[in-house]
């Protein structure tokens, strides 16, 4: 079941975020080895950095593959895409 969540629903359970810097951090984990992309058992956690050049926007995509779920009947690929808002 996806649940979806509108952006006051985040905002309560995980405060102001600057998710530039956030993304800008992952980021250079990423680049300079830092970053471990593993989860639990099999799952595999990847962010995908990308840029709109007509709307301006920075993005990334995040994805988790989670070979495991599909013996409990889940998807086992989900990915979202969060791009920031213009200030």
């Amino acid at each position: 079941m996806t649940l979806v969540l509108a952006a006051d629903q985040i905002a309560t359970l995980i405060g102001a975020v600057d998710v530039t810097t956030v993304v800008e951090a992952v980021h250079a984990d990423v680049g300079s080895g830092l970053y471990d992309p593993t989860g639990a058992g099999d799952a595999i956690f990847l962010p995908m950095a990308a840029r709109s050049y007509r709307l301006g926007l920075p993005s990334v995509k995040l994805m988790a593959d989670i070979p495991d779920n599909g013996s409990r009947g889940l998807p086992t690929q989900r990915s979202t895409i969060l791009h920031s808002q213009r200030p």
